[in-house]
């Protein structure tokens, strides 16, 4: 399923070369007959913008088929498509190669994602003090300041800072803040109380 007819349609001739049969054909998720929840998987094709909007809406409507992703993301892209539900993920550049394999495995019940992109995957735990150390982050407050009120060195501080981003998967404080604010990273979550 592709919004542009021309990914779809390059997307089809990928599956077919790797033998794999294409019954639909489809710009939009409304436009899936029912017949769809008994396919062995859906792949949405096209901007990432788009194609997240089309996985909820697969999803929404055929929750037990596996969806397969073919984008040009970045990591955190990665880690938004698992959460939002998708079984497998090919970067764009890698779909000749890798679309077929993917959707096999969805198929299978495996959930597939880049080798380059598995360790942002499922993002690593915080520690209490870097929980702390994020939640003043998000409140604006300096290396110096955080370190005031949490009873630390600032190296400390920068210590954690860096270990935060590493996690996250970001490269700045604003990225950072970024995430505790966005309700769909679900990192937010009482983290922003931890500041009080």
């Amino acid at each position: 399923m592709a919004r542009d007819p021309a990914i779809g349609a390059a997307t089809a001739h990928l599956l077919a070369a790797a033998a794999l049969d294409v019954r639909e054909n489809t710009a939009a998720a409304d436009q899936l007959p029912e017949a769809a929840a008994a396919l062995d998987g859906v792949v949405l094709a096209g901007p990432i913008v788009a194609v997240r909007a089309d996985l909820v809406a697969v999803l929404d409507r055929f929750p037990l088929v596996p969806v397969t992703v073919v984008a040009s993301l970045s990591s955190n892209g990665v880690r938004k498509l698992l959460e939002a539900g998708a079984a497998g993920v090919v970067l764009e550049s890698e779909a000749e190669r890798t679309l077929a394999a993917t959707v096999a495995a969805a198929a299978a019940g495996q959930v597939v994602v880049p080798r380059r992109h598995r360790s942002h995957a499922v993002r690593p735990a915080l520690s209490h003090r870097e929980k702390e150390t994020l939640a003043l982050l998000a409140r604006g407050l300096t290396n110096r300041e955080i370190g005031d009120r949490l009873f630390l060195a600032e190296s400390t501080v920068k210590t954690h800072v860096g270990s935060i981003f590493g996690k996250l998967g970001v490269n700045s404080r604003s990225e950072a803040a970024a995430l505790v604010l966005d309700p769909d990273a679900k990192l937010g979550a009482g983290l922003l109380e931890l500041a009080r």
